[in-house]
């Protein structure tokens, strides 16, 4: 039988949660960067998936990740907006649920999206226990 704490949406969720109720960012999105974003927004975050689940028996794992989107200031990047916005995520981590174990496990830089915005992505560990 499959573990049904294998459901990728439900581990989206978890994090996306702990994210909101830490109030890394104003907005948080699940899944997938929305197609359109308040004008104004200078920052927000995205939650999603980004590997398989690997079955281990006595446990699943998985690497969920966090982009961290910054708007440029004047074409450049605004290092100071991610860097704390990095921070706080790094704050409320590691988050324990009664299914999963999300720790970091590495970041890096996604460059420049088409819109005007710097990604930062922080990778995430996920435990998914039996």
């Amino acid at each position: 039988m499959i573990n049904a704490n294998y459901d990728t949406n439900m581990i989206e969720n978890e994090l996306w949660q702990a994210m909101r109720a830490a109030s890394v960012c104003p907005m948080v999105y699940a899944n997938r960067r929305p197609s359109s974003v308040t004008k104004n927004a200078d920052t927000f975050i995205v939650v999603r998936s980004v590997t398989e689940i690997s079955d281990k028996t006595a446990f699943g794992n998985t690497i969920c990740r966090i982009e961290i989107y910054v708007k440029e200031v004047g074409g450049v990047k605004n290092s100071t907006k991610a860097s704390a916005i990095t921070q706080l995520v790094m704050d409320v981590l590691p988050v324990e649920t009664s299914k999963y174990l999300f720790t970091y496990l590495s970041g890096m830089s996604l460059g420049l999206d088409n819109t005007g915005y710097d990604v930062e992505a922080v990778n995430i560990n996920v435990l998914i226990k039996k």
